[in-house]
């Protein structure tokens, strides 16, 4: 993710793979779970705009965006 001079990740993804690092969502409880927020394993949608990239989903009924 990038914006100008700004990059948010050290090693660039591509199709297949996000990369060596991602955003987790976790979920804590007695047994902590996690899922990934971007690349194919997500739980969510990817929308576009002119003002950038929006990821939004459900996942363990929890809404996210």
């Amino acid at each position: 993710m990038d914006c100008g001079d700004v990059m948010l990740n050290v090693f660039l993804g591509n199709e297949v793979e996000g990369g060596p690092a991602n955003i987790y969502l976790r979920r804590l409880g007695d047994v902590i779970e996690s899922t990934p927020l971007l690349g194919p394993g997500a739980p969510a949608t990817f929308e576009t705009s002119g003002r950038g990239m929006v990821s939004a989903g459900t996942w363990k009924n929890i809404a996210f965006r």
